[in-house]
């Protein structure tokens, strides 16, 4: 006999929590998941994050946000970025970048996103790449 199965909503709103803000009574964050560094792809990843190519040179650096409720907001499976991540003024071309990527403080990428078309853009120096507040959602489903 075969089955599928899914995570009820509870627990969909626990991995959140845990992995973005609050921290449910008894559970406990795993210490590479305090933060994340958010980065930008100028190729996609795959879902086994491979493939994937971080953005280089012209002063990119990835950012580091804290998971706290003062940074990621969490409701019904989705966490959203509270305030504008911004990444440092360029002094050179990082080329088109398509999509974001999480990782957690020992560099492993965990979450990652493609921008819509009209978001994605070639960046030049005196470019200032800024992913919005509320424009970042990680789904837990």
């Amino acid at each position: 006999m075969a089955a599928t199965g899914s995570k009820t909503d509870t627990l969909e709103q626990i991995v959140l929590d845990l992995l973005f803000g609050t921290i449910a009574a008894g559970w406990t964050r795993p210490a590479d998941f305090d933060s994340w560094d958010v980065i930008l792809f100028t190729t996609l990843p795959d879902d086994a994050a491979s493939g994937g190519v971080e953005a280089t040179g012209g002063n990119y650096a990835a950012v580091m946000v804290a998971n706290t409720d003062a940074e990621w907001s969490r409701t019904n499976s989705v966490a959203t970025n509270v305030n504008a991540i911004s990444f440092p003024v360029l002094n050179g071309s990082i080329g088109t970048v398509l999509g974001w990527g999480l990782k957690d403080a020992g560099g492993v990428l965990r979450y990652w996103g493609a921008f819509d078309a009209a978001d994605q853009k070639a960046y030049v120096a005196n470019d200032q790449p800024i992913i919005p507040a509320g424009a970042l959602t990680v789904t837990e489903d």
